[in-house]
């Protein structure tokens, strides 16, 4: 049935016209929906991400995944740069020694280090003083929780024992005894 006074009959140009606007804008409409969930369903892992100048080590924490210190949350710190002391003739017993000094640093003061840090271009290993005692000192700065500089010294010792002294400002903040990792170590929680 048509209305008298109707200007759109069923074949009329403009009917047409408009059907096809609407078709146009619900495709639209479908086409940007189907984008957004193709965007959403193929976005890439979102990657939160430190990159330690000192040690020229980066820290990732993936959105949604186990931090790279995950399961040393609460016990040590995450060490960054260590392993470059062994570059410069530091033993792996001593470098271990190290962080347990660091470590026990941490909970002898009752301030939780989260991470430490080695400025790498600061180690400067002296040679043997006495070649009789075969002890040597490595010397670097270290930087705890990205904010805290401290100057380290390493004293030496044969091929595992390490004495760590820790300074702040020129001032000595801190001293182990000699550590023998082989003994004890922060990653076993021997405490």
């Amino acid at each position: 049935m048509q209305y008298p006074n109707s200007n759109l009959s069923n074949n009329s140009p403009n009917k047409r016209r408009l059907i096809i606007v609407i078709i146009l804008v619900i495709l639209i409409i479908f086409l940007i929906i189907g984008l957004i969930f193709y965007s959403q369903r193929n976005k890439p892992d979102e990657i939160n991400e430190y990159y330690d100048p000192g040690s020229g080590e980066t820290v990732s924490d993936p959105v949604g995944k186990s931090p790279e210190n995950f399961e040393n949350i609460g016990k040590t710190p995450t060490y960054l740069g260590f392993s470059k002391l062994i570059d410069f003739g530091v033993t792996k017993y001593q470098e271990e020694g190290i962080k347990t000094a660091v470590t026990l640093y941490s909970r002898e003061n009752n301030n939780f280090i989260n991470e430490s840090s080695i400025t790498t271009s600061s180690i400067k290993i002296s040679d043997y003083d006495d070649p009789n005692t075969l002890i040597r000192t490595a010397e670097f700065e270290m930087v705890i929780n990205r904010k805290d500089k401290y100057q380290a010294k390493a004293i030496l010792d044969g091929i595992k024992n390490v004495n760590v002294i820790l300074s702040k400002d020129g001032k000595k903040v801190y001293e182990s005894d000699f550590i023998d990792s082989t003994e004890y170590s922060p990653d076993r929680g021997d405490y």
